[in-house]
């Protein structure tokens, strides 16, 4: 029998709420060893703020009150399920209500 092997799966990314759109005018780089950031869209989620990719539609991460936003310059597309699950139990349960993006694209103001 042949075993087979999920490479991506749809799951929400968006139930209604604030979206923002990334700054175009930060996302280019101007150091030629920089990777150039992609444009990205925050979108409430429940109670979290999705990271999607604005070109893809891939979710890339989940902010939740307590976790830190590394912001649309330092998202890793390679991060480690495991160590996701050990920080939702230490998260308190409130829910983001509102959020903000910096105009540098790296910082992101939410209330709860």
């Amino acid at each position: 029998s042949k075993s087979w092997t999920a490479l991506t799966t749809h799951s929400p990314c968006y139930t209604g709420g604030t979206v923002a759109f990334s700054h175009d005018n930060n996302l280019t780089s101007t150091a030629s060893d920089e990777e150039s950031p992609q444009p990205f869209i925050l979108a409430q989620r429940g109670g979290d703020v999705s990271i999607i990719e604005a070109a893809t539609g891939l979710l890339l991460r989940t902010v939740r009150k307590g976790a830190a936003f590394e912001g649309g310059f330092a998202l890793d597309e390679n991060e480690n399920e495991d160590e996701d699950d050990a920080e939702e139990e230490m998260l308190d349960a409130e829910a983001i209500t509102a959020f903000a993006l910096s105009p540098n694209n790296r910082e992101m103001i939410a209330v709860t």
